[in-house]
């Protein structure tokens, strides 16, 4: 990793912020992007929140059910044939998501984990966004999952990591071809393995009677003129995680005063309480609308961003990191409560009470995509055709076919189960063509393989049609016709075969008596189905004089195998 010159002043301004003991968020670069955001900046990041935070609100769990999940459907998507080994033989990896350990210094992490990082140094840089953006597309060109479940030791700092890339993904940062969901896995490393904590404080809770003034809202010193929005939100992104863990509450009651509480439930019957007066001090502010835009962010208004560190809080610390995150990238100088509610009286919120017990070690993170060891090979039959091949690992299996070689390939059939060894069958193909294919072999992690063409044929039994000609009808078309001597007959020819009979023609029609053709030849048919009939109409040029004449007649037809025949 290269540093540069902006990174150690960046370092610099850190060591200093911390040696300070400063409530200050700190700047990301000290040169070009020292002046404040400007309204529209602002509220680009603003509207990008709010897009992350509306569009995956779910009120259970005081809002926290839609940003969270929990260790058991994880295993599920990761293990779905149940037989502890993930993304491995037989399981379906359409539900693999993109799995980020935001803790890369801990020893040990979850089996199929997709990229380790730290939270709050390399979680929102730019070579950070950039691969999951590699991977964003990788899902979905595999036909995975494109959700990002974020992961931490308790779910503590992979709240800010999952609030950081939830507006990140609304700006486009992680592409996709709509904004992969963010999620946290509930308590971490905790929620899955296994962990401990003890809720022993019982301080003083009350019912809500604070009412919040309006105040100015925040300005954000940093990234202005960042461009485009993506790379706007990114930078307040990194600009936030780099200070927004440090401080949490520390719970004593001669420091309740320094803190602007905010209780993020939406329905309060009690709340953190002033140790020395016993009363309610927590703003009430719904993690749903927040960050909305509604009546001028009004209800942004009801923090003062000059009124000493905000403190948010929910039922656990997940959805509390996602609103401090949030709020540290518009200038709020913000922090949350690690482990919630219960924290402060264990009587209220939700409480840590176990993990699942599921493994966790220093597993290999996957980058390197299987070969393909034999095949792709193709048997054929009539409508239907078989792919087979083996692959070093187990892998899903993509084929993609079409009737032009080198395509486009105008068909696709995705198996997303891992397989060394499958076949996939492809179906409602028309008998007698040649088909071009490509196999594309993925493993669990979207890490993929491209085969080189190949092709079948698709085999045809289809019997001659059986073309029957009957007993036609002659008429002047109209009194032009009529005078000019140019007589209209139709020639009917019935399908008398057990298949349809494909681009019937009538290829020639020769009279005596001096009568020529008025038509051009051929004239077409069509299909006629199996006992169906079709009509022929022709018109000749009859001489005066002439009252009867024979007519010869030449058809042809195919098979759907697309054979040619002639009649009679």
């Amino acid at each position: 990793m290269q540093i540069s010159s902006r990174m150690l002043i960046r370092t610099a301004i850190v060591i200093l912020g911390v040696m300070l003991a400063l409530g200050l968020y700190l700047s990301v670069s000290a040169t070009d992007e020292a002046s404040a955001l400007n309204t529209s900046e602002w509220q680009k990041v603003a509207g990008y929140i709010d897009s992350y935070i509306s569009g995956q609100y779910n009120p259970a769990n005081d809002g926290e059910a839609g940003f969270t999940i929990d260790a058991a459907t994880l295993k599920s998507r990761l293990d779905s044939n149940g037989d502890n080994i993930y993304l491995g033989e037989g399981d379906d990896a359409a539900g693999a998501p993109i799995l980020v350990d935001v803790l890369s210094g801990y020893s040990t992490w979850i089996p199929a984990t997709s990229l380790r990082v730290n939270w709050n140094s390399t979680a929102a840089s730019t070579s950070t966004v950039n691969t999951i953006a590699a991977k964003v597309a990788a899902h979905e060109n595999a036909g995975f999952s494109t959700d990002i479940i974020t992961y931490c030791l308790t779910g503590h700092t992979e709240s800010v990591v999952a609030g950081a890339y939830g507006a990140i993904s609304q700006a486009g940062g992680f592409g996709g071809t709509t904004p992969p969901a963010v999620l946290g896995l509930k308590w971490g490393r905790y929620g899955w393995g296994t962990g401990s904590h003890g809720y022993g404080n019982t301080k003083n809770i009350t019912a809500s009677t604070v009412t919040p003034g309006t105040n100015s809202l925040a300005t954000n010193a940093n990234c202005t003129g960042a461009s485009p929005d993506s790379e706007l939100v990114r930078c307040t992104a990194a600009q936030a995680l780099s200070v927004v863990g440090a401080g949490p509450l520390p719970w004593a009651a001669s420091s309740d005063g320094s803190y602007q509480p905010v209780d993020l439930r939406s329905s309060i019957n009690s709340t953190m309480a002033n140790q020395t007066t016993g009363g309610a001090y927590a703003i009430q502010d719904p993690l749903q609308t927040l960050f909305s835009s509604a009546g001028g962010y009004a209800n942004l208004a009801k923090i003062n961003p000059s009124g000493g560190k905000v403190f948010f809080t929910n039922r656990t610390q997940h959805t509390a990191g996602i609103a401090a995150v949030s709020a540290r990238m518009l200038g709020y100088n913000a922090t949350f409560a690690k482990w919630g509610l219960p924290q402060w009286n264990n009587t209220i919120g939700e409480k840590y009470t176990g993990g699942a017990g599921y493994p966790v070690g220093a597993y290999t993170i996957d980058t390197v995509a299987p070969t393909i060891t034999a095949g792709p090979t193709a048997s054929a039959g009539a409508t239907s055709a078989t792919i087979s091949r083996t692959t070093s690992e187990p892998a899903t299996t993509k084929v993609e076919y079409g009737t032009t070689s080198g395509g486009p390939y105008t068909t696709t059939v995705n198996d997303t189960v891992l397989h060394a060894n499958n076949t996939v069958t492809l179906n409602g193909l028309t008998p007698g063509v040649t088909y071009y294919a490509v196999v594309t072999v993925c493993d669990g992690q979207a890490n993929c393989t491209v085969s080189s063409e190949v092709s079948f044929t698709t085999t045809c039994t289809s019997g001659k049609p059986v073309l029957t000609p009957l007993a036609p009808s002659a008429y002047w078309a109209s009194m032009a016709d009529y005078t000019n001597g140019v007589l209209t007959v139709d020639w009917p020819i019935r399908n008398d075969g057990t298949d349809s009979a494909y681009n019937v023609q009538l290829t020639s029609s020769s009279a005596n008596n001096g009568v020529t053709l008025a038509s051009t030849m051929p004239v077409s048919v069509g299909t006629i189905a199996a006992s169906g009939t079709g009509t022929a109409t022709v018109k000749y040029n009859i001489p005066t004089g002439v009252g009867s004449f024979h007519v010869s007649n030449m058809a042809s037809a195919d098979d759907q195998c697309g054979n040619t025949y002639t009649y009679p």
